[in-house]
């Protein structure tokens, strides 16, 4: 089963962003056999245009993507050079 994207999500503020709204928990199932459920800290999350949440903590991961880092993803700030 697909989802309807249109279902979970609207036009943001401004016009690449995207608000991802639903309740509960997403069941996401890929290739078959590697399940994930993802669950928001908010009513809704807004997604800029390369899809990453503008809220600090705005979701939580389980599953197979938590087991492969994906829910320890760097910040889409994160600079390596106050790292050197």
């Amino acid at each position: 089963m697909f989802v309807d994207y249109d279902e979970y999500t609207e036009a943001g503020l401004y016009s690449k962003e995207t608000i991802l709204r639903f309740e509960n928990f997403m069941h996401v199932v890929y290739n078959k056999n590697y399940v994930s459920w993802i669950g928001l800290n908010y009513s809704h999350i807004t997604l800029d245009e390369f899809g990453y949440p503008q809220e600090d903590n705005s979701y939580m991961i389980f599953g197979e993507w938590a087991k492969h880092g994906i829910a320890d993803l760097l910040p889409k700030n994160y600079d390596d050079k106050d790292q050197r």
